[in-house]
Parts: C-alpha cells; structure tokens; sequence
C-alpha cells in the first residue's frame, strides 16, 4: 500500500512546473484548472493523493452537474483530474485503481454554432462609430469570417512578412498545416484600420508589447472580444456571437454553397480522416481562394 503525505495541489503544481518548461503551456493551463475546480468543490481544502477515491470523484461530479455545467464540460475536469491521478499512480505517490470508472469522462456530440448570411449581414453592416470596443470586435471577427475561419491565435501571431499584396501565408499554430490565403477586399480594409504599428513585427495591433508574454496578451484580448460580442449579439437581438462562430459560419456557408467537404477542410486548415486527407492531397490553394471570394461576397457588398 502507498503511503505518503503528496497532496493533489502540490503534485498538479509540480506537473504543471514540468508542462511549462517543456512549452506546453495550454496543458499546464487545464492542469490548474482541473485543480482548482476540485479545491472549490472540497470547500477550499487540498487533499492527499491517496484519499482520491471513487465515492469522492463521484461526489465531485455531483457537485460540477449540480452547478449547471454541460456533461463536456464535466468530461472535461474529469479527463484532466484522471491525467494527474494517473501520473502519480506512474510515481508510485497513488495505489493503482479506478476511481473514475463510474463517472462520465467522454465526448458527446455537440451541435455547432453558426449564423446564417441574414445575421453575418447584420453584424457587418451595424453602425459602431461610436463604441469603439464593440467596433474592433466586430471585425475581428468579421476577419476571421474573411479568413475562412482563422483561429484567434493565429490571427494576433501574424506577421508583417506573412501578407504580400493580397496573399497571406501562415502555418497553424495548432497542426503546423501551412496556409495561403488570398484577402478580398473587406479583408484588408479591416487589416488595414487595425495595422500594428511601425516598428512591431506583427500585422495586426493586438499584441501590444512583442518583448512581453506574447501568449497572455492575446488572450486577454481575445477574452475581451468575445465579452463585446456577446454585449453585441444583445444589442442587436440575436444568438449569442463568440470569435469562433465566425469559424463555424464560413464552414456552414461553404457546405450551403455546395461546397465539397474536401474543399472546407483545406479552407480551415483541418487535420482530418483519412479518405478527407486523400482529397485534400489535390486541392490547390487557388481553387479554395475561389469558395472564398464566392463566400465573402455574399456578406460585403462594399
């Protein structure tokens, strides 16, 4: 039998310590989350490893349904608490055994968000001179529309050198797949308005200070964005927006557009199933330049 006095808070602080150095600062963020979702559940009190048991883990999921959190999201603690526990059962800090064997760690099929050409209108045409924050959401995420679905971190990394005339090359920062993509017009007026300033190697104005914590910075304006989006989507009463519905809205335009599925995945940069890669090993960046333009033109008529 294991017996130490390791405690949940000091080994998930040592992982993550560990995922950091190693630079795989998102996982590091989900271990912190995970951890202190369970210290607020355990009233604030940290707990020895070898007192996680299943009558515990299934009181913890209790708690998380009970404040209203979707069956994902409680999936979601659940995998990252698992992750640990199983690390320090690898350390010997924790007997083997299975005390998430009762509770729900899967991944169930949601519904995904997208708005309709009517509302992608609306938002672009909204008059926001006047509120500036609301404005900058407002095309940042109608870019990302224009973008074919460009994911937030990949826009607040582009560089200068990325854009030549209307052509923009960047490599995602979530699969590494290299990206061309050719801007229509209501793409670079928006580029345009928000150019980062002399000096700064980046295209846009949203990483202020490129000698800081690049990572931080473009998520607390990212976080900003979707907190005006959603005041946004309340003043002109409709769906709740976020950055990412622009993303699924370009891909749900597309397949309206009869657009082939191989096509979509190679606009939005998918890692995909195999028959998908097949397809996508003869689509030209140039064809998918095409759907764009056709795409773009349905919302701006500027």
């Amino acid at each position: 039998m294991v017996k130490n006095t390791v405690t949940l808070s000091s080994f998930t602080h040592s992982c993550v310590a560990a995922l950091a150095s190693g630079g795989k600062l998102r996982t590091a963020e989900t271990y912190t989350a995970a951890e202190l979702s369970f210290r607020r559940f355990n009233s604030g009190k940290d707990i020895r490893l070898t007192n996680i048991n299943s009558d515990i883990i299934n009181r913890y999921q209790r708690y998380l349904l009970g404040r209203g959190l979707t069956p994902n999201t409680v999936s979601f603690y659940m995998r990252v608490l698992r992750a640990i526990c199983n690390k320090a059962v690898r350390k010997n800090l924790m007997a083997p055994g299975e005390p998430f064997a009762d509770v729900y760690t899967g991944v169930a099929r949601t519904v995904k968000r997208a708005v309709s050409r009517r509302i992608l209108r609306l938002v672009a045409s909204a008059n926001l001179e006047a509120h500036g924050r609301l404005g900058f959401a407002r095309d940042m995420f109608m870019l990302a529309f224009y973008l074919r679905g460009i994911a937030f971190v990949d826009l607040a990394n582009l560089k200068r050198s990325d854009l030549t005339g209307n052509l923009l090359t960047y490599s995602r920062r979530k699969t590494g797949q290299a990206l061309c993509v050719r801007c229509e017009p209501a793409a670079m007026r928006i580029m345009e308005r928000y150019a980062a300033p002399a000096g700064s190697p980046y295209l846009l104005d949203i990483i202020s200070n490129p000698e800081g914590n690049v990572r931080r910075q473009y998520l607390s304006v990212q976080a900003a964005v979707n907190k005006s989006l959603r005041e946004l989507s309340r003043r002109l009463s409709i769906c709740p927006l976020t950055y990412y519905v622009a993303r699924h809205s370009w891909a749900s335009i597309a397949r309206e557009c009869s657009v082939p599925l191989s096509l979509i995945s190679e606009g939005l940069g998918h890692d995909s199933v195999k028959t998908t890669r097949i397809y996508l090993a003869s689509v030209r960046d140039s064809a998918v330049d095409r759907v764009n333009s056709r795409i773009v033109r349905l919302i701006d008529k500027g």
